[in-house]
């Protein structure tokens, strides 16, 4: 399918629900007609997720890729009920199928293996995965992971082919090698002239991996109005004011002292700026500010909050800003882990701003391994025990799966089906390492997690006017 043939299918169900609010209405017509566009995605799009779980990321020819596959409902994260067909591919260096295999899914699960031929060239490889309703949609919805297979028979043997496809992948890398991008996200979308707004940004390479860094804010008058600096993988952020009629540019200095300026985004003469933060894993707190003038037309001076978690409909209101500012505190004690996406609408029922937020709870099983050695011969059995309790210390049933690699494998994998069903899966963009996130809940993950929030859109659903 096209790209972004799924965007133009959400439109026909926007159109309507946005156009009556050109209508007079009370707060719970404009609040239903927003509910039933989320609805109608869900319904007719049914998303879904595919995780595979491989033994390791790193293969020498002559051996297998061993997996297991898990397909979820996306909204609910509860495995496809009844029989389902999944497709997995291995794709070689040149984005080329090498190799495809159709797995039967029973309850979502499934499972299968790749044999490597002995004449498999050396170089990075990817395994793909998709459901057959996946093929429908874009591809940037299907799972995939790297894998890099050894092959010591052709390790100092290049084709001719493969030859003249790295002399141009060479010279594409020469030319980009010093290329540089700093780009800047301002919280909820839109700077806005005399509105206080939190701006991220992230500087990385032409590979899209973040750099170290530090700049100065500058406006057109080349005066200095702050200093900045990176915090985890190329990601920050900073705190101004933009003042009426002026524009900005940042000077940073990354590398060893090479020195580029970027311009920032030109505010808006009048919006909405939406600020939101996690005063704790019960409480978020949301502000909300414009300097739009008040006008006579009672709707237009209303705004409307929407939350949601994976396009599950989590708390909505209609509120009157008759002083262009106000602020809300949401109990999100029962929303699940996961990124969610607040809205703001204007009184009209047009998708203004947005903040995502990663919400990290204590619903998801914990696992105890016991009886493992500290090393093992090659080859030799591993005996181990396995414990899953859920939140409430239960037995926590379901569909498991444990591999069994050297460390120097394991340690290449940075994602796991954790990672990727509440990140990787829902944002857009490169997560470098998203397993590090996760490893502790201290203040500095906490803080790295929203700035990701912040720099990275969610790739599902979208509003539009």
């Amino acid at each position: 399918m096209k790209p972004f043939s799924v965007f133009f299918k959400i439109i026909p169900f926007l159109v309507p629900v946005l156009t009556s609010f050109l209508l007079p209405a009370d707060e719970d017509f404009r609040l239903t007609k927003i509910r039933e566009a989320l609805s109608r995605f869900e319904q007719d799009y049914r998303p879904q997720k595919v995780y595979l779980h491989t033994d390791k990321s790193r293969y020498k020819v002559g051996e297998d890729i061993w997996f297991k596959a898990y397909a979820v409902d996306a909204v609910s994260h509860k495995p496809l009920p009844g029989i389902s067909n999944l497709y997995v591919e291995i794709v070689n260096p040149r984005n080329i199928v090498v190799q495809v295999k159709l797995i039967k899914l029973r309850n979502g699960t499934g499972w299968g293996d790749f044999s490597i031929r002995d004449t498999t060239p050396e170089g990075n490889y990817l395994i793909r995965a998709y459901t057959s309703w996946m093929n429908n949609f874009e591809q940037e919805f299907f799972f995939s992971q790297n894998l890099y297979i050894e092959n010591p028979n052709n390790k100092n043997f290049i084709s001719s082919e493969d030859i003249r496809f790295n002399r141009k992948y060479n010279r594409k890398l020469q030319k980009n090698a010093r290329e540089v991008s700093l780009r800047f996200f301002p919280e909820g979308g839109n700077l806005v002239e005399g509105l206080k707004s939190v701006v991220a940004f992230k500087l990385s390479d032409q590979f899209d991996r973040g750099l170290e860094g530090a700049g100065i804010l500058r406006d057109d008058r080349n005066d200095e109005i702050l200093a900045f600096q990176t915090v985890h993988a190329g990601m920050g952020s900073f705190v101004f004011t933009p003042e009426k009629g002026r524009t900005y540019y940042a000077e940073v200095t990354y590398r060893k002292n090479e020195k580029r300026k970027f311009r920032l985004p030109e505010p808006l003469r009048t919006g909405y700026v939406l600020h939101a933060e996690q005063l704790s894993r019960e409480k978020v707190r949301i502000r909300v500010e414009t300097n739009k003038p008040l006008t006579q037309d009672p709707l237009a001076n209303d705004i409307i909050l929407m939350a949601q978690v994976r396009g599950k409909e989590m708390y909505s209101e209609v509120i009157d800003m008759p002083e262009n500012r106000t602020e809300k505190i949401l109990d999100v004690s029962a929303y699940p882990s996961g990124v969610c996406q607040i809205t703001l609408f204007d009184g009209r029922g047009i998708p203004r701003a947005e903040r995502l937020l990663f919400l990290r709870k204590d619903d998801w099983p914990s696992l105890v391994i016991s009886g493992l050695n500290k090393e093992y011969d090659f080859r030799k059995k591993v005996e181990t025990e396995i414990s899953v309790a859920s939140a409430g210390n239960a037995i926590a049933g379901g569909s498991y799966s444990i591999s069994v690699a050297e460390f120097s494998d394991s340690a290449q994998i940075e994602s796991s089906v954790f990672t990727y069903m509440l990140l990787n899966s829902d944002l857009h963009g490169t997560i470098e390492n998203p397993r590090w996130y996760f490893e502790n809940d201290r203040q500095e993950r906490r803080e790295a997690i929203d700035l990701l929030m912040l720099t990275h859109g969610w790739r599902r659903f979208r509003w539009e006017s």
